[in-house]
């Protein structure tokens, strides 16, 4: 396969053998051409891989496919990783091996990035639940935020979410990934969000589209859907006490931008959600989680002196800093008390 490619179609491929069918046929029929689909195996016990050869053997445009096996499961964490060194594109789009991408979704996003010279493009996106029906739909503004800290102002405006969290669906040019200096790391589900909260900041040329180019079904037994299961294993408490520090330590490099205080306030919120869900599992899961775990996730990383100066949200983050330094029955109960009167599930 010639290594001048335009775009990478990443995937991470790990027991999708019902799935990976839908997801690659999607990736081979673009309207745009000058693709690479680039499989990570990340050794699954079950026959995704031989379905994904079939495929690529099969298929017109089969010698798109490219496969790369690791020696034995490393997570999609590692599995992405392993995507941004072996990618030969210009540009690089995640995507997920149990979700597909509409047939211009490369095409729409590639010539956004090239008349812009956009180091990310986010396109739009539906999500389906497991019976089809559709759940949600995230349909960005179409906006351009060029210049240094655009995006992260954009998403800094309010305490909503407004951009995703998740890294599919978003074209990047590789050249700009690769000299971020940091990695995805291996925090169950959450390695998406810890990327985001480090690579917003850095930024300069962003576009956002308003064309529906992602289609993501969610699978109840998903890594990230939690919502029929029974039992929880304590590494999933654990990968968000280690998600919540990781966050900490990324926002404590805004200190001297304008949105610091918001930026803080935004995670704060976010470790706010992971104390509340590891209580709501905590009676199912296979190991404790202590009162301190949990009030250790709601410590602040700034000084009361600090937040004091705050230009905005200061009550709000004096609140956070008492929850992460009260006794930790009562940050428990007050996290929980808060939760059920503002009728989180």
């Amino acid at each position: 396969m010639d290594k001048s490619v335009e775009v990478t179609i990443g995937i991470p491929v790990y027991n999708a053998e019902d799935y990976i069918e839908r997801c690659l046929l999607s990736t081979l029929n673009q309207t745009f051409h000058n693709i690479e689909i680039l499989l990570v195996d990340d050794c699954g016990k079950d026959h995704s891989i031989e379905v994904a050869e079939r495929i690529s053997k099969s298929h017109p445009r089969g010698e798109c496919v490219r496969i790369v096996r690791h020696e034995h499961n490393m997570g999609v964490a590692h599995a992405r990783n392993t995507i941004v060194r072996e990618a030969h594109g210009k540009y690089l789009y995640f995507m997920d091996s149990d979700d597909k991408i509409t047939e211009n979704a490369i095409a729409l996003l590639y010539e956004k990035a090239e008349k812009y010279n956009a180091e990310t493009v986010w396109g739009s996106y539906q999500i389906y639940g497991d019976s089809q029906e559709k759940k949600f739909l995230r349909q960005y503004p179409d906006i351009l935020l060029l210049g240094d800290d655009k995006l992260i102002e954009y998403e800094c405006q309010d305490m909503g979410e407004r951009l995703q969290m998740s890294i599919w669906n978003i074209l990047f040019r590789l050249d700009f990934i690769r000299s971020l200096g940091f990695e995805f790391e291996q925090h169950g589900s959450l390695d998406d969000l810890i990327f985001q909260h480090r690579m917003q900041p850095m930024v300069k040329r962003a576009i956002l589209m308003s064309d529906i180019t992602y289609l993501y079904y969610m699978r109840e037994n998903s890594i990230s859907n939690f919502q029929s299961r029974t039992t929880f294993k304590r590494t999933k408490a654990v990968n968000a006490m280690e998600a919540a520090e990781c966050l900490k330590e990324s926002c404590l490099t805004l200190v001297s931008k304008s949105y610091f205080d918001r930026r803080c306030t935004k995670v704060m919120r976010q470790c706010f959600f992971f104390c509340y869900g590891i209580l709501r599992h905590r009676k199912m899961m296979d190991q404790p989680v202590t009162n301190c775990e949990i009030r250790n996730v709601m410590k602040h990383p700034c000084s009361l002196w600090r937040i004091m100066h705050f230009k905005q949200y200061r009550n709000i983050n004096i609140f956070f800093y008492l929850l992460g330094v009260v006794p930790s029955f009562l940050t428990v109960d007050l996290v929980e008390f808060i939760a059920k009167k503002r009728g989180f599930n």
